[in-house]
């Protein structure tokens, strides 16, 4: 049980980087998925835990320039309350509202969800399409690695245990950018996705320039749809090409059955999801507004 567990509670990180760099335990943030697995059995209690809840410098919504950057620690409420990221990522705040409950929301922060590693993770293919990079720091120094390149698989990911991930980084698009994040569970709430899907668009004069878009829970981490990608560039969206499209998506993911779906109903619902956040953003762009 805890009682065998050392818990430290910086609140500075330099003084969380020296724990991390001596001890390398296991970082706490807002415990929503870290205490329920060591509770429920799914790993051992560690010898020791790093509370970094109280370091405020790992926390809030900032825009420089262009590049908005989100603290760690930020929780899924108060990117649901930002007016930032309203503006330049409203695909991340739909995300946000599909976490757990409000209570759950209250405490998850989105640097937690990504250091989660699961391919199911809500917030992960919304920072995939804006091509977001994590800042990682150590005592040694900060790197930058792009979010596409930081989990290797289930719960796997290139943090050294040395480091910490002090917070998200992305450049904010202008009026030509579109976006939809679309997903499929048990359930409306309190339920992990069967399959999930984040895009993209920058749209000027009907021509679509600039395309991403991300695939949840069919692959073991979060993958782009390359093919559904570049089906995209240089095209006008129509209700023709958003099936298209779709379709190439199917193609470009290999998901597996599991405990929550199948392999072929999560490969059918990629094209549905695609095509559904393909159609809202054409009707926006018509004026409808639908979403």
């Amino acid at each position: 049980m805890l009682t065998q567990t050392v818990i430290f509670t910086p609140k500075s990180l330099s003084e969380a980087l020296e724990v991390l760099n001596d001890k390398k335990p296991v970082v706490l943030a807002g415990g929503t998925d870290l205490l329920v697995q060591i509770k429920g059995g799914g790993i051992p209690p560690p010898r020791y835990i790093i509370a970094i809840d109280n370091i405020k410098a790992l926390k809030g919504i900032k825009k420089n320039g262009r590049k908005v950057r989100i603290g760690a620690l930020t929780t899924f409420e108060e990117i649901l309350d930002s007016e930032l990221l309203a503006k330049f990522a409203p695909h991340l705040l739909e995300a946000s509202y599909e976490i757990g409950s409000p209570q759950i929301r209250a405490r998850g922060t989105i640097g937690g969800n990504i250091m989660n590693a699961s391919p199911a993770g809500d917030s992960i293919p919304p920072l995939f399409v804006l091509e977001a990079h994590l800042i990682l720091q150590s005592i040694e120094g900060r790197r930058k690695v792009a979010i596409s390149q930081f989990h290797t698989g289930p719960g796997k990911t290139i943090r050294r245990r040395d480091e910490l991930l002090i917070g998200i980084e992305f450049e904010a698009g202008d009026k030509s950018s579109r976006y939809f994040f679309m997903r499929l569970g048990t359930r409306k709430a309190l339920a992990i996705a069967k399959v999930s899907a984040a895009g993209m668009l920058n749209i000027k004069n009907g021509h679509i320039g600039k395309a991403r878009i991300a695939l949840g829970a069919v692959a073991p981490t979060v993958v782009y749809a390359h093919g559904a990608q570049d089906l995209l560039a240089g095209k006008s969206l129509s209700p023709e090409v958003a099936l298209l499209v779709a379709n190439a998506a199917q193609n470009d993911c290999h998901p597996i059955d599991d405990i929550r779906s199948q392999a072929e109903y999560r490969q059918a619902m990629v094209g549905v999801l695609v095509e559904r956040g393909l159609m809202r953003i054409m009707n926006e762009l018509n004026g409808d507004g639908q979403r």
